[in-house]
């Protein structure tokens, strides 16, 4: 009996010691440890929609996704937070506390935002969270330490009357709700009216729930406790039965039930890790815990939560490890060293294996020899303690008779018994054979004859002959591997060849060369060869060479084996596994679990297996992958757009480019121009490969997709405006597959520049400035015509009043002949006559050419226009007369004061007379009518003559035009008294109408609106005030002695009539310019100057301006003559200093008396300097000329600073005043009409006279006072000066 049980024990030790070590296999992946992360005490995990994983901790969320993670913080509003677990619904994400506080997850910010605090809402502030549940119809099940609560979003209510602690709440299918308090667990239906209680289940040992789970399949509600155990109950039954399995806990703390498979659950429980159990609870199938000798074991026993992925990865929080995670895939096995387990790989670095005929794998190591029985999964370990030997084994081999072959790196060969494994034989060094030696071993193979192949890489290749038991040795090559060729032929592989060797004479050709082999396949009597740059496929019989490489989507272009598959090559490479179809020349990906994406594949040390596996050595274990499986393996990753970067900013800090759109959702841009730098990071979400690679093409900037990588960031730099679509897509290692694809369409509006209507406007203002320019041209040349054509008119002009001067004045004089027939005087009144009218054509034509180059300006003043027209009627009286026309003139106004240019207002009037008396019949009439009105005024000037045909009323204002019937009748015009009449109404902002009717007579009326201005030209007013007061002295005497007069004239007859005119009254000089006027004014002084303004080379105008601004010439007196009547030319040359401007042609007698005027004036100037000796008068001006009047009244200043001087002289006197002697008495001379000398005698006289009539001083003392050198003289002077003595003025 004893017997039996301890062989019972000891089966039971046996299968827990297979059924731990079988779980151990079980890779877990630590989330801190792969993401560089401290992420630990975490309570809750949810899969989101996207293929997120999120877990929740004390410090924030964490979210994880291929090779990214995210932290988020939250906004606590307290910080007394116990627990934090997550629950989800859909596109819901929300995280709460144990202090009942709520936060929802923001997709379009990417940040959790505060939901609400439950305790403020309740206004409770020991409300607590077990936990919150949502159901189909997104409402929030809120199960509290105060009742159970339903949230819509809009409000909260609270659920039953009691206030218990509601321990659990779950969701289920079909409106069920599961709720767990008092020891009780209630199912519910969910309905619009509230909760209708189905089933209430009651047991005492449920007073601490903690989990609950449904098995919808099974009908089944599992109930984890805090220290009773895992509970279920089926609804048909309605009692809890506790689980109890052998060996699994049933006092600690249910934290977590989840379904694994369709028969087994995975229970978290508190301190022991994760139990897998059957659902029917009677079986523990693998226990899932902590072990410190296993790195790849669960980290932390304290489970808190599990999630079993889309992927079927199983993720597990624990408090103290944090998130971890394992590949539950059936595809691929890991096996590794177990420290401290015998019953385990003796090291994890496997360089060969081999499958013997007995079905075991044995491998070579760095510490020995391993075999393993996988049906009974029995390991035993065998030279891993050789004294003074290397343990690394590299070359394994078994041959005819199931013995092990193995090779060292230094020590020779090892034989093994293939049963027992004991040491059979051993080649080395110190074994002599023959003339070569076995030590670094490299690889071994056998050929198809039995024969050993084993490769040395300091010695020959050696061929152990089975059948005669000795070695051969060939030719010494440093040999890598070999492979057969065919029977006697092998194929022999060193660093930089691939030779083909003869078996039995030894000669061997090289097949190829500059490459780096690493392993050898013949399919279908091709070579394939793993080499350093990638697949080669070798034809032998061509000798054509084609390259697979990572173009082609191979991992690695290093690669270490190829494993022929059915008809397919596993191609083991540096950065992973392919497979490779050799028919279609295609490669596809295999995708490794996460945990095993760190592994290095061994050179050639693969083996297939029986049962149809590949088992594959690696730098960290054997792996044992099911090909069939994998192939089978679909990924269903998607692409999520973490963020979009614009200028360096992401598009959720703008919301104009956002545009209340997720970025993960947007599928269109809209950007400035100045936003043409664009980012996107990128994450493969739901992946089952952590190599899955990203290629994206810009259509409209890119002519090919982007060379596939890992690393999912886009960047386009100053992309230029338009419009494009970015394509994204995700494709597997093979590159042969898209798994997701993504489109963005990018619209970058252009800058204002750069757009159409700016190309537009830019064409439209070149063609603008063109036209512009061919107009300033055209404009320029008209311009240079008008002011060639007003030149001539001008010139025209002024010799025509030049010429009319010359007649004119001749005319008169002789016309004074009394002496003359009446004939005679007829005739010299013609001719008078005639020059009036050339005087006014002349006039005419200048004012039309200045309104055609658009020169005419006005210059407003205030005038009586009431006076302005009966003065013209008046002038016109004579000329009507003539005809025996009577002019009738009404006012309904005696006076009308108005702005207007009054010149040019007389020559409107005078058209309108002139033309009214000339086109009518003699013996008629003409009616001037003026209305007067606050608005304005309007004058009528009606005729009853020839009158105008209605075909030609709309010509009539046209330059030069005249009517026929004014031709046939022979009636002289220019055609352009019209034309200025319209111009010059328009300038003062009125208008001309016309009413005619041929044989009937016309009217013509001007309307000019009513003006005010503030700065009347009195300057203008007051010289022709001045100047009609002198017309109208009789008798003026002139000057006692001859005046000097300088006249400058271009024209000789004009000149020279000038000078016999006036050479009886002054002292004439000529000058024909004023350049050599200047000449003669520098070498004597004249007393006035008449000058010519149009001459060649120095106009009147720039001598005038001349003489006035030089101080030694200012005094004289310039009186100017022209054709121009302009104000705006008369305004000029008085402004410039001029004395008077008299316009050509001129009455002879009226210029002498202007001249004569002037002298006068300039006397009457000089008795007011003399007035100036007193002291009252010396502030007021004295000349219009600033030079002039501060000359003189420096000079008196002078001369009262040296009243007592009697040795004042002339001479000093010029010295105070900085000028010559001469030039001193010149403008004395001529602006006091004294001698400086004179001059100084009179001041001191009659300040003399002052101290006299003061009674202060006696004649003596005056004299002295007044510098005089005696007495006597003083008394003379004074009685010559003043016709009396000084004494008088002492009685």
């Amino acid at each position: 009996m004893q017997h039996a049980m301890r062989v019972f024990f000891l089966f039971i030790s046996l299968v827990l010691q297979v059924t731990v070590s079988m779980a151990s296999e079980v890779k877990f992946v630590s989330v801190n440890t792969a993401y560089g992360v401290a992420f630990r005490e975490t309570a809750s995990l949810y899969e989101d929609k996207n293929g997120f994983i999120w877990s929740s901790s004390k410090t924030g969320i964490l979210r994880l996704a291929g090779r990214s993670y995210k932290l988020y913080s939250l906004p606590y509003v307290t910080t007394d937070v116990g627990t934090i677990k997550l629950v989800g619904y859909a596109s819901q994400l929300y995280a709460y506390t144990s202090n009942a506080q709520i936060f929802v997850y923001d997709s379009l910010y990417d940040r959790f935002q505060l939901q609400m605090d439950l305790r403020a809402m309740l206004g409770n502030k020991y409300v607590n969270i077990n936990r919150i549940t949502i159901d189909a119809d997104h409402v929030l099940w809120i199960a509290s330490s105060f009742g159970l609560y339903r949230y819509t979003g809009d409000s909260i209510e609270k659920i039953g009357k009691e206030s218990e602690n509601v321990q659990d709440v779950l969701s289920a299918d079909d409106g069920v709700l599961f709720v767990s308090y008092k020891g009780k667990v209630e199912k519910v239906h969910i309905n619009h009216s509230g909760l209708q209680s189905v089933d209430i289940m009651e047991d005492t040992r449920l007073n601490n729930v903690v989990r609950l789970f449904y098995d919808a399949q099974q009908d089944r509600l599992w109930v984890g406790t805090f220290s009773e155990g895992l509970f279920y109950v089926n609804f048909s039954s309605k009692v809890f039965h506790k689980v109890t399995a052998h060996n699994f806990p049933s006092s600690q703390p249910i934290l977590v039930i989840k379904e694994n498979t369709d028969s087994t659950l995975l229970v978290g429980v508190d301190g022991k890790g994760i139990w897998e159990l059957t659902k029917d609870g009677t079986k523990v199938l693998n226990i899932y815990c902590e072990e410190a000798d296993n790195p790849s074991s669960l980290r932390g026993n304290g489970v808190y939560d599990l999630l079993i992925d889309k992927n079927k990865r199983l993720w597990v929080a624990t408090y103290s490890g944090g998130v971890s995670f394992s590949e539950q895939s059936p595809s691929v096995l890991h096996v590794t060293h177990k420290v401290n387990n015998t019953n385990s790989l003796i090291d994890n670095n496997v360089n060969r294996i081999i499958k013997s005929h007995r079905g075991e794998l044995w491998m070579s190591t760095n510490n020995g020899i391993s075999r393993w029985n996988r049906k009974h999964n029995r390991w035993q370990t065998y030279l891993n303690d050789l004294q003074g030997e290397t343990t690394v084994f590299s070359g394994l081999c078994e041959d005819d008779e199931g013995n092990i072959w193995a090779g060292t790196f230094s020590s020779g060969i090892y034989v093994l018994d293939g049963t027992s494994g004991r040491i059979l034989k051993h080649f080395s060094v110190i074994n002599k054979l023959s003339d070569f030696t076995l030590r670094f071993i490299t690889d071994i193979i056998k050929d198809s004859s039995g024969d050993l192949w084993i490769g040395d890489t300091q010695s020959h290749i050696v061929c152990y002959l089975t059948k005669e038991k000795r070695f051969r040795a060939y030719k010494p090559v440093n040999i890598g591997y070999f492979a057969e060729w065919q029977k006697g032929k092998m194929l022999l592989a060193s660093s930089t060849e691939l030779k083909l060797l003869d078996k039995e004479s030894g000669e061997s050709e090289v097949l190829l060369s500059g490459y780096v082999f690493g392993d050898i396949k013949l399919m279908d009597d091709r070579l394939w060869l793993a080499t350093s740059g990638g697949l080669l496929c070798y034809e032998p019989e061509s000798h054509q060479i084609q390259a697979i490489t990572t173009d082609s989507g191979l991992q690695s272009n290093i690669i270490n084996s190829l494993v022929p598959v059915g008809d397919s090559l596993l191609v083991v490479t540096e950065g992973g596994l392919s497979f490779f179809s050799p028919k279609n020349m295609r490669v596809y990906p295999f995708s490794l679990p996460y945990s095993l994406s760190g592994l290095s594949f061994n050179a050639r040390s693969d083996v297939v297996l029986n049962d149809g596996c590949l088992a594959l050595g690696t730098n960290n274990g054997l792996v044992i992958i099911n090909p069939e499986l994998s192939r089978q393996t679909v990924d269903k990753s998607k692409i999520y757009i973490q963020d979009i970067f614009v200028s360096g900013s992401s598009i959720r800090e703008n919301p104009q480019i956002l545009q209340g759109i997720p970025v993960n959702l947007k599928t269109n841009l809209l950007l400035r121009h100045n936003q043409n730098a664009i980012s996107i990071d990128l994450i493969p979400t739901g992946t089952v490969s952590s190599e899955n690679r990203f290629s994206w093409k810009m259509e409209g900037l890119d002519t090919d997709w982007s060379r596939p990588s890992i690393y999912p960031g886009i960047s386009y730099m100053n992309l230029p405006a338009g419009h494009f679509r970015l394509d994204v897509r995700m494709m597997d290692t093979s590159l042969s597959r898209v798994i997701d694809s993504r489109t963005i369409e990018i619209r970058i509006t252009p800058p204002f520049w750069n757009t159409w209507w700016f190309y537009l406007i830019v064409i439209i203002v070149i063609f603008l400035f063109i036209l512009y320019i061919i107009k300033s041209y055209t404009d320029r040349l008209k311009q240079r015509y008008a002011r060639d054509k007003i030149r001539f008119f001008i010139n025209i002009a002024h010799d025509i009043r030049t010429s009319l001067t010359l007649i004119k004045n001749p005319i008169d004089e002789i016309d004074k002949d009394k002496g003359l027939s009446e004939k005679s005087h007829y005739y010299l009144h013609m001719a008078k006559e005639q020059s009036k009218k050339l005087s006014l054509v002349a006039t005419q034509l200048l004012d039309f050419q200045k309104i055609e180059t658009g020169n005419e300006h006005l210059s407003l003043t205030m005038a009586d226009v009431v006076w302005l027209v009966r003065q013209q009627v008046k002038l016109y009286g004579a000329s009507a007369e003539e005809k025996q026309i009577n002019l009738n003139f009404v006012s309904n106004q005696e006076t009308y004061f108005t702005a207007i240019d009054e010149q040019k207002i007389e020559k409107v009037i005078e058209n309108l007379l002139s033309n009214a008396i000339k086109y009518s019949h003699n013996g008629s009439k003409v009616d001037i009518n003026l209305l007067c009105e606050p608005k304005g005024w309007k004058l009528s000037v009606q005729d009853y003559g020839i009158g105008i045909s209605k075909n030609e009323i709309n010509s009539l204002f046209r330059e030069f035009y005249r009517g026929e019937n004014a031709i046939n009748l022979k009636i002289i015009g220019s055609g352009i008294g019209l034309l200025l009449i319209r111009d010059y109404v328009t300038m003062h902002q009125g208008k001309v109408l016309l009413k005619s009717k041929e044989n009937v007579g016309s009217t013509f009326s001007i309307e000019i609106p009513y003006k005010r201005t503030y700065n009347p030209d009195l300057m203008i007013s007051s010289i022709e005030t001045n100047s009609k007061k002198s017309f109208e002295i009789d008798e003026v005497s002139t000057p006692e002695s001859k005046m000097n007069v300088l006249i400058v004239e271009d024209n000789d007859e004009l000149r020279s009539f000038l000078k016999v005119s006036l050479q009886d009254i002054y002292n004439i000089q000529t000058a024909g310019n004023g350049s050599e006027a200047w000449n003669l004014i520098n070498k004597k002084a004249p007393n006035l100057i008449i000058s010519d303004i149009m001459m060649p080379e120095m106009n009147g105008f720039d001598l005038c301006k001349r003489i006035k601004s030089t101080f030694e010439t200012s005094h004289i007196p310039v009186i100017l003559l022209t054709a121009l009547s302009d104000k705006a030319k008369e305004l000029e040359g008085l402004g410039l200093g001029a004395d008077d401007y008299v316009t050509k042609p001129f009455d002879m007698a009226v210029f002498t008396q202007r001249i004569n005027t002037i002298l006068i004036n300039r006397e009457m100037v000089r008795e007011k300097i003399l007035k100036l000796i007193k002291p009252i008068d010396k502030k007021s001006p004295i000349f219009v000329n600033e030079l002039n009047d501060a000359f003189v009244k420096k000079a008196l200043q002078v001369v009262e600073e040296n009243f007592s001087n009697s040795e004042f002289s002339r001479d000093e006197f010029a010295s105070m005043m900085n000028v010559s002697s001469s030039l001193l008495y010149n403008k004395l001379k001529s602006l006091t009409g004294q001698s400086p000398i004179e001059l100084i005698k009179t001041v001191r006289l009659n300040h003399a006279v002052e101290l006299l009539q003061s009674k202060k001083y006696t004649v003596t003392e005056v004299s002295e006072l007044c510098g005089f050198s005696s007495a006597n003289y003083f008394g003379s002077a004074f009685k010559k000066h003043f016709g009396k003595p000084p004494v008088d003025l002492l009685n």
